[in-house]
């Protein structure tokens, strides 16, 4: 169902052109995309071209194409695949009408016995699809889905070394084991400034002044050959400037000299890249494919997001406030920094044993 758009003194809006019996309508003036589809659906129902029931193969790729236009073309190729192994294979391309619940309860109590992550992300899929059908299609099941329960995980967890941040002494390791300049580089800005992968890889030498960093753009896209986009950030939040201490100064005035970067020049660069001027974005499998190998020479299992959670706990345990971090990380409030990214210490746990000791030794030793 094909939507187009047009620019007015108002703004965008969009249009939708239909054809019902060999003869042409046409209905303009909506706000988005999303508001046009709807619209032509509600009118081919109405019309009586639309009364065939969907196929549940039909249903999620007309879901996929309407969310598709939300969100980056990676995260939509990692959503294909998603829909394509857990629902599409799983589940028998019926009407769907023809779908009960004991069917869909043994497709979902299936997939929540596998050993796979977000188990309550493909649930969200098959509810979307559903969601969808319902507002394009004139077809209400939800009331079936719905039943379906979100998974639980009511086993016992072994704790130990379940870590998600860096201490300071693991990435001082980490720094060591790293010899190419280029990377060491990138682990300081990472940990230090506690960047998003897609933040670092969309700096500049223009977002850079000689004393502060300024973060108001990202790439997207995991490839560096020409699939990459460079967009804004996803909220106001995460526009932030650091003031950058004098070692890391030094460390990106050395390592623009000694590349020749230019003004519009990624300070991560593209390596590969036959153009000298550095204008390609280094590409995501590479930062990951080299802290792949810093992981298995010093055996500390991090990605690049634990350098994230590393600094907002070292910055914790030094007395910053929550506030102050969540800000500084680019949070939209302290509360997403607490509870998800500032994690107990060791240092807090001796601290709290010898509080104990000290208090209560003497009474019960």
């Amino acid at each position: 169902m094909p939507v187009y758009s047009y620019v007015t003194a108002r703004g965008r809006r969009w249009l939708f052109k239909v054809s019902v019996r060999n003869r042409q309508y046409l209905r303009r003036g909506f706000r988005s995309r999303d508001e046009a589809r709807k619209a032509e659906a509600s009118f081919l129902l109405a019309s009586g071209k639309e009364r065939r029931m969907p196929l549940l193969s039909e249903a999620a790729e007309g879901w996929l194409r309407t969310h598709g236009s939300q969100i980056k073309g990676s995260t939509l190729y990692s959503l294909r695949g998603k829909v394509r192994n857990y629902v599409l294979s799983r589940l028998p391309d019926l009407p769907l009408d023809r779908y009960a619940y004991p069917m869909l309860l043994s497709w979902w109590e299936k997939v929540c016995a596998e050993r796979i992550q977000k188990k309550n992300y493909v649930l969200g899929i098959l509810k979307g699809i559903f969601s969808f059908a319902r507002d394009f299609y004139g077809v209400d099941c939800m009331s079936v889905v719905n039943r379906l329960l979100p998974y639980k995980d009511f086993s016992i967890r072994d704790v130990r070394g379940g870590r998600r941040y860096l201490s300071a002494d693991e990435f001082r390791r980490i720094y060591a084991a790293e010899e190419d300049p280029y990377f060491r580089l990138y682990l300081l800005v990472s940990f230090f400034m506690g960047m998003r992968i897609s933040e670092v890889r969309g700096l500049q030498v223009k977002c850079y002044d000689g004393e502060r960093l300024y973060v108001f753009q990202q790439v997207q896209g995991k490839s560096g050959k020409g699939t990459w986009e460079l967009t804004s950030l996803k909220t106001r939040s995460s526009s932030r400037v650091y003031l950058l201490p004098p070692f890391l100064r030094k460390a990106i005035d050395a390592h623009v000299e000694a590349c020749s970067l230019g003004k519009e020049s990624f300070i991560f660069f593209g390596r590969s890249v036959r153009d000298r001027r550095h204008l390609e974005p280094v590409s995501e499998n590479t930062l990951a494919r080299e802290l792949r190998r810093l992981s298995a020479a010093t055996g500390i299992p991090f990605t690049s997001h634990s350098f994230r959670h590393g600094e907002a706990t070292l910055l914790e345990s030094e007395g910053v406030s929550v506030e102050e971090i969540g800000r500084y990380l680019g949070h939209s409030s302290g509360e997403v920094t607490r509870r998800h990214y500032i994690h107990e210490t060791e240092k807090a746990r001796e601290r709290i044993a010898g509080l104990l000791e000290e208090e209560f030794g003497k009474d019960f030793g």
